[in-house]
């Protein structure tokens, strides 16, 4: 359809050219630029080059705009144009193709019989006009053949229907930035009402001949359309929403080996846990997990229902440092082997708290390893993790008794707390299971291979993995740390005893020892602690007392044992009354102190230490009975309670020594001053030195 020739239009790199002369010999064309009028050669090898890589093209009459704005068909992408108007544009192609086959004999009276023998062939009564079908012909041949030439002139015309007034429209667009443009948002419904309801007041102002348009909803719509919609969500939803709405995701960070780059984070697993001893249910278990950006492939996990933390942070590292040659003797039914361990390049956290630990950071510096901190709110900066998380919620999690699953809506009438059965040991045995047997052997869409045989392709590449000097250099990661007194005994560390007496006995019997000792523990087995000596500097281990209970427990299980033993003893003590009973053993005690002294005056009971009762009273009951510091009160409650002790005391002198039941007992004597409490005690203390020898 195209080639050089003379005055015929190009363009180059964006520029228009025309051509003036084909050079002697074939050799190329002389051009003009159409702006500058500067002369330019092209060789044929040039042109060719610059049209096969698109720097080139021909240009027509037609791909210069009009000036007047209207709408350029040949300009417009043909896969953008509606059928309907593909399809008329086809039916005036077979009439012009017909009336250009006539050559020489396109005369008028030819074309007219042509025209009306095409229409009937077509099947339409009314065939178009001569005159209309020269204006196709002339397009068409000056269009170089090219079918958009007689795409119709109402193709993208503007609606026809009466348009709003400019009062209505600056109301409009002020209730939209007024009211829709904001948080709380509103609805489009909502805000056509409040429209109408302004026009409706600003006509009620007016005249009958003054009146303005009410506006459609769908005129509000197509208006709230015609906005900005990023602008629209930044008022709506905040700049935040709006980024992560729009932003385009690129390529992302491209690594070329193994252990380049590690992406660590936790996630809250959609499934409620028992414990398997006890049944009690411990609640939704935190996954930490540390995944190889090269491979995919997960490098460490580590399942706990502590709060994410720096501690499970560690315990990840730790299993993804080392070797997991432990997977065939405690999982026999796994069939594939989890080869992925080694020291990282790079770590990549997220900025919160959990990862900023001390000992993280100082075994990263001491193993040579970087750290990197992700911007807060920004999850996909560690997309590949994050991907993970829904991957394993979806095809494991949510497949399990006990899943929460993701949202309420999907949980239905699911009772998750009644159908949850699995235990913690079950849940840890299935994502070994589903990540070494499934996620390993299936096909990743991003690397388009297996994470297994990707992490072996580029293994066999490059030396072994790195690893630590020894098991010892990792243990600071698992530590969690503290300061203890030790006896003999054994010594308490969170309400467990330990105790190796040779050990003990070593370690306490060096010159200076101190007060408190360095240990540390492993929060995911408390079996065991560890204590430091401060003359060698070694750790030694020391046993618990109670170890088949100890080693089968976290910290954080053995806390809700804690706490649901506390319970328990809080429902069967009557602390009231215990505070009661102490109260009077101390008075019991405070009296007989006073009666070995000789008789000796007793002023009440202000001898009584009662500080210690009182705390427990005012702590536990918070009745204002038991809150000591009222003077007057705490006074009559002395008096009444001597006079009682007195008064039972002098029954009990009554009896004989060797009679077995009690004479009756007299109404209790009240004592209201001292010198009666002490006339009281006298009389007392000579019944008692006739009746009873000490």
């Amino acid at each position: 359809m195209y080639q050089l020739r003379a005055n015929q239009n190009i363009r180059i790199d964006g520029t228009k050219f025309t051509c003036v002369r084909k050079l002697a010999g074939n050799k190329g064309w002389s051009l003009m630029n159409a702006e500058t009028f500067e002369p330019k050669v092209m060789a044929v090898d040039e042109f060719l080059d610059g049209y096969s890589n698109a720097r080139i093209d021909f240009l027509t009459d037609a791909d210069v705009q009009p000036s007047d704005g209207q709408f350029n068909p040949m300009v417009t992408d043909i896969s953008v144009i509606p059928e309907e108007q593909m399809r008329e544009a086809r039916r005036r192609k077979v009439y012009v193709v017909a009336c250009q086959m006539l050559g020489l004999e396109r005369t008028a009276k030819r074309m007219k019989e042509i025209i009306r023998e095409t229409a009937d062939k077509l099947g339409e009564q009314k065939a178009p006009h001569i005159s209309t079908v020269y204006d196709w012909i002339g397009l068409f041949e000056r269009a170089e053949g090219d079918i958009r030439a007689l795409l119709s002139r109402t193709y993208k015309r503007g609606p026809r229907a009466k348009q709003l007034t400019n009062d209505t429209f600056v109301i409009i667009n002020n209730m939209t930035k007024s009211k829709y443009l904001r948080m709380p948002r509103l609805s489009a419904e909502k805000l056509h009402r409040l429209i109408v309801a302004e026009v409706n007041q600003v006509n009620d102002e007016r005249a009958l001949d003054r009146q303005i348009d009410v506006p459609s909803l769908s005129t509000v719509k197509r208006y709230l359309g015609s906005l900005d919609p990023y602008e629209v969500r930044v008022a709506r939803h905040g700049r935040k929403k709006a980024d992560t709405w729009y932003r385009v995701y690129k390529k992302g960070v491209v690594t070329d080996r193994i252990l380049e780059r590690v992406e660590v984070d936790h996630t809250l697993l959609d499934i409620i846990v028992k414990c398997h001893h006890t049944g009690v249910i411990l609640g939704r278990p935190t996954l930490t997990v540390a995944i190889d950006h090269r491979s995919r492939a997960v490098l460490g996990i580590y399942l706990g229902f502590e709060v994410p933390s720096s501690m499970s942070v560690a315990h990840c590292l730790h299993h993804a440092f080392s070797p997991k040659t432990y997977v065939k003797s405690a999982y026999p039914k796994i069939k594939n082997e989890w080869f992925c361990y080694g020291l990282p390049e790079s770590l990549v956290f997220d900025n919160g708290l959990d990862f900023l630990s001390a000992a993280i950071t100082s075994i990263c510096e001491t193993l040579n390893i970087d750290i990197h901190y992700m911007p807060g709110g920004q999850p996909h900066y560690k997309g590949v993790v994050e991907r993970f998380f829904r991957t394993i919620q979806e095809a494991l999690i949510h497949r399990l008794d006990g899943t929460t699953f993701s949202n309420t809506k999907d949980r239905g009438e699911y009772n998750s707390d009644a159908n949850a059965c699995i235990t913690i040991e079950d849940l840890l045995a299935k994502i070994h299971k589903w990540i070494i047997d499934i996620y390993h052997q299936d096909v990743h869409s991003t690397i388009n291979d297996t994470p297994a045989n990707a992490w072996k392709i580029s293994a066999e590449e490059l030396p072994p993995p790195s690893l630590a000097k020894s098991q010892e250099h990792l243990k600071p990661l698992l530590g969690g740390f503290d300061q203890k007194a030790i006896s003999n005994s054994g010594v308490i560390v969170n309400s467990l005893k330990y105790n190796d007496p040779e050990i003990l006995q070593t370690l306490l019997r060096q010159p200076g020892a101190p007060k408190r000792w360095q240990l540390r523990f492993n929060p995911s087995n408390l079996g065991a602690i560890e204590i430091l000596d401060p003359v060698t500097l070694t750790y030694y281990t020391i046993p618990a007392v109670d170890y088949e209970y100890a080693s089968r427990q976290t910290l954080y299980r053995h806390n809700i044992h804690k706490r649901k033993n506390a319970a328990r003893k809080a429902k069967v003590t009557d602390i009231r009354e215990l505070c009661r009973s102490e109260r009077e053993l101390e008075e019991d005690i405070e009296l007989s102190r006073q009666k070995a002294k000789g008789g000796k005056r007793v002023k009440g009971i202000e001898g009584v230490n009662v500080t210690r009762y009182e705390k427990i009273a005012t702590q536990q009951v918070g009745s204002d009975d038991y809150m000591l510091s009222n003077s007057s009160k705490c006074q009559m409650d002395q008096e009444n309670t001597s006079a009682d002790r007195l008064s039972s005391a002098r029954v009990r002198a009554k009896k004989r020594p060797n009679s077995d039941t009690a004479v009756e007992l007299a109404p209790p004597t009240i004592a209201h001053d001292n010198t009666e409490v002490s006339q009281l005690l006298e009389d007392t203390s000579s019944e008692f030195n006739k009746e009873f020898s000490y």
